[in-house]
């Protein structure tokens, strides 16, 4: 039987594998590494980033829904918690790419 901790799980994981993915994106672009081509990288994939990390919460209310999970005011803390995490994950790893570049 499906949980919230599963479904929490999961979306973790999710959030994860997006940051992973943009992360290498940028380290596997072929590019010269420059302050300009990072600029860029952040510019072009901002908003795709949030949408896939949006997405991903969203998809926890989704299956809990569908599951008749009924969710408490924790739990959405909880995921909004996690998506607050990856974003913060996110900030580190293009902050210590771009300590690289300077």
């Amino acid at each position: 039987m499906l949980t919230f901790h599963n479904l929490l799980f999961s979306h973790r994981d999710r959030t994860d594998a997006v940051i992973s993915k943009y992360v290498d994106k940028y380290k596997n672009s072929g590019e010269a590494i420059t302050t300009d081509i990072w600029n860029s990288f952040i510019l072009d994939n901002a908003r795709d980033v949030i949408a896939e990390l949006t997405q991903s919460g969203a998809d926890v209310f989704h299956q809990a829904i569908d599951n008749s999970i009924q969710l408490k005011t924790e739990d959405y803390d909880a995921i909004r918690e996690v998506n607050l995490d990856a974003a913060s994950r996110y900030q580190r790893e293009l902050k210590d790419l771009y300590e690289r570049i300077v």
